[in-house]
């Protein structure tokens, strides 16, 4: 019987199983980032006829999934799809260029005539290439003087909010009829923008353009003097009058030609209508322009205060307000707008303009394309029955005809109505930025006086969740519910229809409508036609300051539907902690969600008879829009219809109480026009509207475009894109630790699983392989990581060792001289000797937070000056660091960490590493070797050698001169032997040799044979295919304790074994008494 012959310490080699590949990352069970994501080629997930094609940076660690919800050819109006960023949950569709589930802001919040920039008007929108939206605006600029400028108003598409302004002209003279800037995005991506000059001595105007080819960051002058001819501005008007009025500029450009247009009215008014256009084009991309015709607009059926243009891929549309809009469709910028195909748009009701005599007085339109071929234009009713009524029409064919989407009580493609014809968005601007509308616009408030703000709609885009079809909708892309009233922070409600009650306080400012109560309330209502069947669609946007109670409708808002014969009502309360939805009628919660009101939510709420949903997000302004459902109920108490006998929205503080808070916007929908409801609850993807494939790019999500060719598609057919990575998390497993991976960012857990078995994933537990496991980590940057093995009967991750970089390297007291760093003559923690060099790459830690990388050190001890002590030289030293410390660390740039299992197993491996601050902003890790130890039973008799090879090149001339470049890093090479003789007659002959323990724990199982150490090693080179496969020398492991940690170079050697396996007989027959030695092995270090 075999004897136990455990020595103090044992020597192995570390294994890397090679169950563990890249095929074995654990996605489930893993949350980790990877830097550098690109979009991958779409996968086809059955035999579609359509090709997709991505291009563009991919949001970290994405999958998205492409379905198709209509079929047909890429194009508008043709195949659509929704699609989602994982392998499960909700789909994102499509919602059209209205405001159904869109954030507004305010770009500039102008108080009265005050403030550094003031008066922005005019303004005029593009996209720019790298999807930056960039707003010019006549602006009012007022600091040591007052200038007069053209501002750029950006904002990036992965800003969660605001914007930045960049100068693009100033004077410091008022121009007398404005400076109308507009912009354009050449076919190259240059950025134009064209604005009016005058000369005031000899009354006359040209047109000056300038240019940014930094995606706006800069601009500098392209043309002084764009027109032929400068525009006679003497006069005034009167009969016979000389001269014009200047007005508003717009550019396009098609097929390489830019087609300019100069709004102008005649001083003279004689004529009926005095309205022209002069249109212009120009061969030399915007530099210079020639006359095309001079257009004067009611003698050719239009009317202009209110017009636009935009080119599509085939056309230039220039687009004038009517009672039905007037747009003329050109095939080319010297196609002359009088003889230029004409449409004109049957809309209901019609787009009422208000006329002064010979010219337009009031009214507003614009015009866009998005990346998929649809023209949207955004319309104003102004006649006085009519409230200044907004909506949409949309065009799939080039703008040869025209529908009207949507449906709310005035009309089709509503997206805007305050009912109140005093308080409505003016001078807008339109364009596409990442598949929404961005409306960029003024507006009128009577009495409130921010009238010279800018604000911005964000219409439309990728959400989750939509509203309704109508009970007969046939076309998905017309008719669906808009918002029927819609209240932003214009004016205080109770200037537009809504009724106040209560003594609080109400004020603008600031882009909301802020409502401050001290034990006093302040609730707006507002009253609605409908049945309880039909009920409301309300959506809010609010921020809590301060105060509320889930216990009272202290800041809430209420619902109610009565028809006099039953109601319905459901309170939705705030306070700090989230916001609780009450059934009134039945005194009893329906459910409480967490969440952050202090950071502002939005919220869509829906009641019908006996139903209620609700959804919620916060107030962030990204293109894709992720609701979480919230509590919701289809069995609501009915009230007996005893309460007001009709349909209402309650909002504010509506008790008493002393509360803050801020509300930035006000939706409904009622009647007829709640259509199919979503109080009973809403079925992802059955219930969303789909989005065109586009032959030239449709957005997906951030930064990811797809292009569609050939087909035709058919319902159902499928692509899957997964992220590709500079620094895949596969990295870890590659042959070099210099092919790293790398995490986005830095304090913030990241885990990565590694399953034993990728198909079994967890739901059994292999064998280690042995009783030691070993995992290595090379080329890190972290402190601490921890390897957790998978506990199938818990379901759960158990820690099997804690790895820390700075072991025995901890609390270490330091003064700072320069770049360099030394002990400090007091008291502190006394290292280890600390080899030359040993920790070069590694990290100092100042403070948990202040960290510079190691470029070098000394030999010597971290402690008192009685022994030779240690020296650091520090990168990227600035100066102001602290002078001295009591608690620094010395980070190693590897890790080996020893595992006792005492007979345990496990489904899986998983490194977690916990938050924390890393000198570069990311985790890193270069590679990552795991699995069992390889346990000498004999040790090398003769010891080992280690050699070390530069990677440095050098070059000697004739002369005797040298230079000298490096070209890879150091790299160590190990030999060692076992020329001892080792008997093998047990081996073969003894059915339980002698054998080693490697632990001293209660359920410890032998880790080695003493004697079969020759056929071990034979063994572990046909196991790792000689270099194919890699290993990990570790010369000294301690029987006792459950781990160990290594941080030293020299505690072990990440290696590839690179030398043949010699086994000599020296004596004794062939399997049965032979006695073995084994010639010298080597193996090359990692680097």
């Amino acid at each position: 019987m075999g004897a136990d012959v455990t020595r103090s310490t044992v020597q192995a080699l570390g294994l890397h199983d090679l169950r563990i590949t890249t095929d074995s990352i654990w996605a489930a069970e893993s949350s980790y980032t990877q830097e550098g994501a690109t979009a991958g080629d779409p996968v086809d997930q059955g035999s579609s006829e359509m090709d997709l094609y991505a291009t563009g940076d991919m949001t970290d660690d994405a999958h998205l999934e492409i379905v198709v919800s209509e079929p047909g050819m890429p194009g508008p109006g043709r195949a659509r799809f929704y699609w989602r960023e994982s392998t499960s949950g909700n789909y994102y569709g499509h919602v059209q260029y209205l405001p159904l589930v869109a954030p507004w802001e305010a770009i500039r919040w102008t108080d009265g005539p005050s403030g550094l920039v003031r008066f922005t008007s005019t303004p005029q929108s593009v996209t720019l290439s790298d999807d930056t939206v960039s707003t010019v605006v006549q602006a009012t600029y007022v600091d040591t003087g007052t200038t007069y400028r053209v501002l750029s108003y950006q904002r990036a598409p992965e800003t969660p909010w605001g914007w930045s302004a960049v100068t693009v002209y100033q004077q410091d003279v008022i121009p007398t009829d404005g400076f109308w800037p507009c912009q354009l995005v050449l076919a190259d991506g240059r950025a134009l923008c064209a604005h009016w000059i005058e000369d005031t001595t000899n009354n006359l105007a040209q047109v000056r353009i300038h240019y940014s080819d930094d995606d706006g960051a800069t601009w500098a002058v392209y043309s002084k003097f764009a027109l032929p001819e400068a525009i006679d501005v003497s006069g005034a008007p009167g009969v016979g009058a000389a001269g014009f009025e200047l007005g508003k500029l717009r550019m396009a450009e098609l097929n390489g030609q830019v087609s300019l247009i100069a709004g102008l009215v005649l001083n003279n008014t004689t004529p009926a209508w005095r309205e022209q256009q002069n249109q212009y084009a120009s061969d030399d991309e915007g530099i210079s322009f020639e006359l095309v015709e001079e257009f004067l607009l009611q003698s050719n059926g239009s009317k202009a205060k209110a017009w636009d243009m935009v080119a599509t891929d085939t056309t230039i549309l220039v687009c004038n307000a009517n009672s039905d809009p007037d747009i003329r469709r050109l095939g080319s910028a010297d196609e002359p707008l009088s003889v230029a195909e004409r449409v004109t748009p049957s809309i209901t009701p019609q787009w009422v303009y208000v006329a002064g005599g010979p010219v337009v007085l009031d009214g507003d339109l614009s015009i866009c394309v998005d990346e998929a071929g649809t023209l949207y234009v955004h319309g104003k009713d102004t006649g006085a029955a009519s409230q200044n009524w907004c909506s949409a029409i949309r065009s799939t064919d080039d703008g040869a005809t025209w529908t009207e989407p949507g449906i709310s009580p005035r009309g089709p493609g509503t997206w805007w109505d305050a009912e109140d014809g005093a308080t409505h968005p003016r001078d807008w601007s339109t364009t596409v930025q990442r598949a929404r509308v961005v409306l960029c616009h003024n507006w009128d408030a009577n009495p409130g006086n921010e009238d010279n703000s800018l604000g911005v709609f964000y219409l439309g885009g990728y959400s989750d969740l939509t509203l309704p079809e109508l009970y007969s909708a046939l076309n998905p892309d017309q008719d669906f519910v808009s918002w029927a009233r819609t209240w932003l922070p214009f004016d205080t409600p109770d200037a537009v229809g809504w009724t106040a009650a209560g003594a609080g306080t109400a004020a603008l400012t600031s882009g909301a409508l802020n409502i401050a109560t001290v034990a006093q309330q302040l609730r707006y209502t507002r009253t609605t036609s409908g049945t309880v069947a039909q009920g409301l669609i309300v959506r809010a946007v609010m921020v809590l300051n301060g105060g509320g109670n889930l216990a009272s409708d202290d800041v809430a808002v209420q619902v109610n539907t009565d028809d006099g014969a039953e109601d319905y009502s459901v309170s939705i309360r705030f306070d700090v902690t989230g916001f609780r939805v009450y059934d009134n009628n039945a005194a009893a919660t329906v459910g409480t969600a967490s969440a952050a009101p202090a950071s502002g939510l939005e919220f869509i709420f829906a009641i019908d008879d006996g139903s209620f949903a609700c959804w919620y997000r916060g107030t962030d302004t990204d293109e894709n829009h992720d609701w979480k459902a919230g509590p919701a109920s289809t069995t609501l108490t009915d009230g007996g219809g005893t309460v007001i006998a009709a349909n209402n929205a309650i909002w504010g503080h509506i008790n008493s109480a002393t509360a803050d808070s801020d509300w930035t916007e006000l939706q409904y929908s009622f009647a007829a026009n709640t259509g199919q409801q979503l109080a009973t609850g809403f079925t992802n993807p059955a219930d969303l509207s789909g989005r065109e494939f586009s032959a030239t790019g449709t957005l997906i999500s951030q930064g990811v475009t797809v292009a569609a060719a050939d087909g035709p598609a058919i319902i159902a057919d499928e692509w899957h894109i997964d992220t590709a990575y500079r620094y895949a998390v596969e990295n870890l497993l590659a042959a070099s630790p210099r092919r790293a991976w790398r995490s986005t960012a830095h304090n913030q857990i990241e885990t990565i699983a590694l399953a034993l078995d990728d198909t079994l994933l967890g739901t059994a537990e292999s064998m280690p392989g042995n009783d030691l496991i070993q995992c290595t980590i090379l080329g890190t940057n972290v402190r601490n990581i921890t390897l957790q093995g998978y506990d199938v009967g818990t379901a759960s991750w158990v820690t099997l060792v804690d790895m820390t970089a700075d072991e025995d390297r901890t609390g270490l007291h330091w003064d700072r001289r320069g770049n360099t760093v030394i002990p400090a003559n007091t008291s502190g923690t006394d290292t280890p000797y600390l080899l030359h060099n040993d920790f070069q790459g590694g990290t100092f830690a100042i403070s948990a937070t202040v960290l510079r990388k190691i470029a070098s050190q000394t030999e010597g001890r971290f402690g008192p000056p009685t022994a030779k002590r240690t020296t650091l030289v520090l990168d990227g030293v600035t100066g102001g660091e602290a002078a001295n410390g009591t608690a620094g660390q010395i980070w190693a740039p590897r890790m080996c960490g020893i595992f006792k299992a005492d007979g345990e197993r496990y489904a899986g491996y998983r490194l977690r590493i916990p938050s924390q601050a890393t000198v570069d902003g990311y985790y890193e890790i270069g590679r990552v070797l795991v699995g069992p130890c390889a346990v000498f039973g004999t040790l090398p008799d003769w010891g080992r050698a280690v050699e070390l090879n530069h990677g440095t090149e050098q070059r000697v001339a004739r002369d005797r001169t040298r230079s000298a470049r490096k070209i890879a890093p150091h790299q160590r090479t190990l030999e060692i032997t076992l020329v001892d003789s080792i008997d093998q007659t047990e081996i073969w002959n003894e059915e339980t040799p002698d054998y080693l323990y490697g632990s001293d724990g209660g359920g410890k199982l032998p880790v080695s044979s003493l004697r079969d150490t020759p056929y071990m090693l034979e063994g572990i080179d046909r196991y790792l295919d000689g270099p194919l496969n890699d290993c990990v020398y570790i010369p000294t492991i301690k029987v006792t304790g459950t781990t160990a940690i290594f941080t030293s170079r020299y505690s072990f050697i990440p290696l590839a074994i690179d030398s043949p396996i010699r086994l000599e007989t020296v004596l004794g027959e062939e399997n049965d008494t032979e006695v073995l030695r084994v010639a010298i092995i080597s193996g090359a270090e990692l680097v």
